[in-house]
């Protein structure tokens, strides 16, 4: 979110699934919940999994309506309307691109949707027409779980979900698709500790829940905070709807196979992934970055960390100044590449300078 904020940008967020929106209208505000409004969810219904596609299409037009007096985007001069989703959202987005992108017009015949940004998913899309968790999503495999839509789009995936989830099965790059561009970020994690602590806000003010759902992981949580690279790869996307510029070129984290045959990350000796998007982290480490955790709750969609003995340290860097200075090398590195924006690299080399 600080990204938006700072560019001045608005986000609407959309409640689309049947579970969400009975847990609205049924629990909201009562016991044990935190107290609310709760009657202001009391008509919600949506007993179809389908009507999401309509929902999409609907607010996204709803949006770009300045003169709806219903619009709560009224007054402001909405330029472009980006569908942005993370994990499970994900794989609406694909089958919302594929298969209403092309079909949902506005008045003037341009598109509901400028563009996509789609993060953290899996390897399976949504049916449309699914009728329950058990047939939501499509059969691995299904070709439709490629992208294919005449406009732009990211895919941002952490290092969690290229195996684990299995995204890698579903990999694209510019030149088998020209509008779509694959980022994964090397060390990132479904849930690192940067938003483990902005999250853990809202689950303690809006459900009265405990700060984590990852209480006791059994390594440290992954302090790589793969917001600001998404950043970069939104700032991207803008410019690319907005002006034609095309964005940096798709980064693939290399692979390899076990013992067994299946499939797994290739690591270098100390641990840590190789090839993908590159961030000075990575490039300077002091530990190993890893895609999971374990412990009670969802640790395991929680990175982990392992820093490096002082030994290993003293072997990669003489002193401090020797790290402190390769760090800074890998940040201009990563902005002249493209993956990381001047405002947060400022961040970055001020916090590492501090240190």
């Amino acid at each position: 979110y600080p990204y938006l904020t700072r560019t001045g940008a608005i986000w609407v967020g959309v409640s689309t699934k049947p579970v969400t929106v009975n847990f609205l209208r049924n629990s909201w505000g009562r016991p044990p919940w935190p107290t609310r409004n709760a009657s202001r969810y009391a008509t919600l219904a949506m007993p179809f999994f389908g009507q999401v596609w309509d929902m999409m299409t609907d607010v996204g037009t709803l949006l770009k309506s300045g003169g709806n007096a219903h619009n709560p985007l009224a007054g402001f001069d909405v330029e472009r309307l980006v569908m942005v989703g993370y994990s499970q959202s994900a794989a609406y987005q694909v089958t919302y691109a594929n298969s209403f992108h092309e079909r949902t017009r506005l008045p003037d015949g341009m598109p509901v949707y400028d563009g996509y940004f789609i993060a953290a998913g899996g390897a399976r899309a949504k049916s449309v027409t699914g009728a329950s968790s058990a047939t939501e999503n499509l059969p691995a495999g299904d070709l439709r779980n490629f992208i294919h839509v005449d406009a732009p789009v990211i895919r941002f995936q952490s290092q969690t979900e290229v195996v684990n989830f299995p995204s890698w099965t579903v990999r694209q790059n510019e030149a088998q698709y020209p509008w779509l561009r694959t980022y994964e970020l090397a060390g990132g994690s479904h849930v690192d500790l940067w938003r483990d602590v902005e999250g853990g806000k809202a689950l303690t003010r809006d459900l009265g829940l405990p700060p984590s759902f990852c209480p006791a992981p059994a390594t440290a949580k992954n302090p790589l905070n793969t917001g600001v690279y998404e950043a970069a790869a939104m700032e991207n996307l803008v410019r690319w709807i907005k002006s034609g510029v095309q964005p940096p070129p798709s980064r693939f984290m290399a692979l390899t196979n076990t013992s067994t045959g299946a499939v797994a990350l290739a690591r270098d000796a100390d641990g840590n992934v190789i090839g993908g998007v590159r961030p000075p982290e990575l490039r300077t480490p002091i530990g190993t970055y890893l895609e999971s955790n374990s412990g009670p709750g969802f640790c395991g969609l929680y990175g982990g960390f392992s820093p490096f003995s002082a030994a290993r340290l003293d072997q990669l860097y003489r002193n401090r100044g020797a790290y402190v200075s390769s760090f800074v090398r890998g940040v201009a590195r990563a902005v002249q590449e493209g993956y990381l924006l001047n405002t947060d690299a400022e961040q970055l080399r001020k916090e590492m300078i501090g240190k």
